[in-house]
């Protein structure tokens, strides 16, 4: 993004210039808040598959994810659009038909990732292994108390059997 992007949030009616996301973030216009639980933060994470790529219209190398691939994780990681050929609509219903959702009269097919949202399912991951790690550092420490606690024990045990 550049100084020079002009974005309307359709979410809060706002129009402003932006160097970054047009999406609204304010909890004014949100509602019915809750936090995602860590099994499904991870869960979604660990179903998203990374991939390198060429872009067809330029060869240019990237790396991403397939919005059809990520729609079928969570379709609100994904922008959809009913704006297309017959061509991109046919090659939607042979390789990813469950992808396609239906509004009303209107059929929709995966535009792009919303990588906004991803961001914030990676933040919410990321949190959750730290909680889990930090879980596994006290039991470790635990485990390692016990440990020296029945280390003399053993000791004893050894020379006995001697």
């Amino acid at each position: 993004s550049n100084d020079n992007e002009v974005c309307w949030d359709t979410t809060s009616g706002l129009i402003t210039q932006s160097a970054g996301s047009c999406t609204a973030s304010s909890a004014r216009y949100k509602k019915h808040i809750e936090s995602l639980s860590p099994e499904q933060l991870l869960d979604r994470v660990m179903k998203l598959r990374a991939v390198g790529f060429d872009f067809k219209n330029d060869g240019r190398a990237s790396s991403g994810f397939i919005a059809e691939e990520v729609a079928l994780i969570d379709p609100l990681l994904v922008i959809y659009t009913d704006t297309y050929t017959p061509e991109e609509l046919a090659f939607e219903q042979a390789n990813y038909p469950l992808s396609i959702k239906k509004v009303g009269d209107k059929v929709l097919i995966p535009q792009s990732v919303d990588y906004a949202r991803v961001s914030t399912l990676l933040t919410g991951a990321v949190q959750a292994q730290q909680v889990q790690i930090a879980t596994l550092q006290d039991d470790m420490v635990s485990v390692k108390a016990q440990l020296l606690k029945h280390e003399g024990w053993f000791t004893k045990l050894k020379k006995w059997l001697k």
